[in-house]
C-alpha cells in the first residue's frame, strides 16, 4: 500500500518538501466547488500553490470537485475540465460525492451527466470519492441498480477506522482508501485526511498513465504537453 493525503485550503500554508521527506507519494487537492446559493465556480484559494507544491517535490497528484446538486451537471463539468486542462495533473480528475439534495435514480442520472460530460473533454475514466453511508443512503437509495453504472470507476472510499475497507456495491473493492480526517503530518500545521492507495507503486504509476496517453494529450493545451509529437 502506498501512503497519501488529500489537502484543501483548510490546510493553510503546506510545506511539502517536509511532506514528501515525511513519505507521502501522492496527494489529492480540492480544485474547485460550486458554493451555495452561487452560479459560479469557486477555486480553491489554496490549489495553485498545492499544485508547485507536488510538481517541485515530485509527489503524484490529482485534483478533485466538490459535487453540488444545485447546479447542472454541464455547468460543472465544463470549468472542472477547463481546470485539469491547466493543471494536468497525473491522476485522473476526482468527483467528490458527500453532499446532496437528490436521491436514488435522479441523483444517479446527474451524475452519470456529469461524468459524461467530463470524460468528453478529458477521455479517461474519472475516480469516484464517496462514503458508504452517502453512497448507500442517496446513490443506491432504494434500487441497487440505480448504482450498478459505476463499476467501471476507480472508487476512493471514506471509511474512517477499522484495519481494512468494508466493499460497497459495484464495487470489488476501493482503488484509494481514506482512513481518518484526523492526520498529522510534518509541514501541515492542521489535521489532514491520510489515505492508502491499495496497490503497489508500480500499479499507482500505471493509474497515471491514462493522464499522460497521446489520446489524452490531444485534448489537452499545446503548452502543457512539453513539445511531445503526438502524431
Amino acid at each position: 500500500m502506498i501512503p497519501g493525503i488529500d489537502v484543501s485550503h483548510y490546510q493553510l500554508d503546506i510545506d511539502w518538501k517536509k511532506v514528501k521527506n515525511a513519505g507521502c507519494q501522492f496527494a489529492f487537492i480540492k480544485g474547485m466547488e460550486f458554493l451555495p446559493k452561487t452560479t459560479k465556480p469557486w477555486i480553491d484559494t489554496k490549489l495553485e500553490q498545492n499544485v508547485t507544491g507536488c510538481k517541485d517535490y515530485n509527489i503524484i497528484y490529482g485534483i478533485y470537485l466538490f459535487y453540488r446538486t444545485h447546479i447542472n451537471p454541464y455547468d460543472q463539468a465544463m470549468p472542472f475540465a477547463d481546470l485539469i486542462h491547466k493543471y494536468c495533473p497525473d491522476l485522473p480528475p476526482v468527483i467528490d460525492l458527500e453532499l446532496s439534495g437528490r436521491y436514488g435514480k435522479d441523483l444517479s442520472t446527474q451524475v452519470q451527466a456529469f461524468l459524461g460530460y467530463l470524460e468528453a473533454e478529458i477521455p479517461v475514466k474519472p475516480i469516484i470519492y464517496t462514503s458508504g453511508g452517502f453512497w448507500r443512503s442517496y446513490m443506491i437509495y432504494d434500487k441497487f441498480e440505480n448504482a450498478e453504472w459505476a463499476a467501471p470507476y476507480p472508487l476512493w472510499l471514506a471509511q474512517w477506522g477499522g484495519l481494512f475497507p468494508t466493499t460497497l456495491w459495484p464495487w470489488l473493492g476501493p482503488t484509494f482508501w481514506q482512513y481518518t480526517q484526523k492526520g498529522r503530518c510534518p509541514g501541515i500545521k492542521t489535521f489532514v485526511d491520510h489515505n492508502w492507495f491499495l496497490g503497489d507503486l508500480p500499479s499507482l504509476l500505471y493509474l497515471t498513465m491514462p493522464m499522460h496517453s497521446p489520446k489524452t494529450l490531444k485534448k489537452l493545451p499545446k503548452k502543457v504537453v512539453n513539445g511531445m509529437d503526438l502524431d
